[in-house]
């Protein structure tokens, strides 16, 4: 052909490169979509979040805790509530003055009053929400009691994997009411 122009196997050519380019890029675009989506952010992997509401109430001149604890598998993996060793738990601890100076570590004390949840749920499936409600009658307190620290602990496990936990954690004040004599009334 004259005037140095391009045969038509020569474009065909050029367009086989660039389909070629083309392909190459999208595998390599696809694969880190894959990447990212089943294996950086792991969907199957058991993941929880898991809430905490509780406020004291008192009937009677009896002091109650009323606790709802949810727990939502996120992701695709179901959960399967450990009960062998370490069950799910809701822990109490009476929290009073002398506890409250300088200590910002309150989940090392001993809890006062421990009670199992979930009981009737083996598994939480992925997308599922599961609720316990536990209305906990306290103990007589010392009147130096500020507040209960109510921690809640939920073992799971995964296929073959070893057991993973959750963990959340929640102080609720006791509010005191001016009494009779001018001293403070717990509510």
């Amino acid at each position: 052909m004259a005037g140095g122009g391009v045969t038509f196997e020569e474009a065909m050519s050029g367009v086989a490169g660039a389909t070629s380019a083309v392909s190459a890029l999208a595998v390599l675009v696809g694969g880190g979509w894959a990447y990212s989506k089943f294996f950086r952010e792991q969907p199957f992997d058991p993941r929880c979040n898991l809430g905490l509401q509780a406020e004291v109430l008192n009937v009677g001149g009896n002091d109650f805790l009323k606790i709802e604890v949810t727990a939502t598998a996120v992701g695709k993996g179901r959960l399967t509530l450990v009960k062998d060793d370490a069950e799910p738990l809701v822990m109490v601890h009476s929290v009073t003055e002398l506890e409250c100076d300088g200590r910002s570590d309150w989940d090392s004390l001993d809890a006062d009053q421990v009670v199992a949840i979930f009981e009737q749920d083996d598994t939480i499936e992925a997308g599922e929400t599961a609720v316990a409600e536990v209305l906990l009658k306290l103990r007589a307190r010392p009147t130096t009691t500020l507040a209960y620290r109510v921690r809640v602990l939920l073992p799971a496990k995964w296929g073959r994997r070893a057991p993973c936990s959750w963990e959340t954690s929640k102080t609720v004040p006791v509010i005191l009411l001016p009494g009779p004599s001018g001293q403070g009334v717990p509510s």
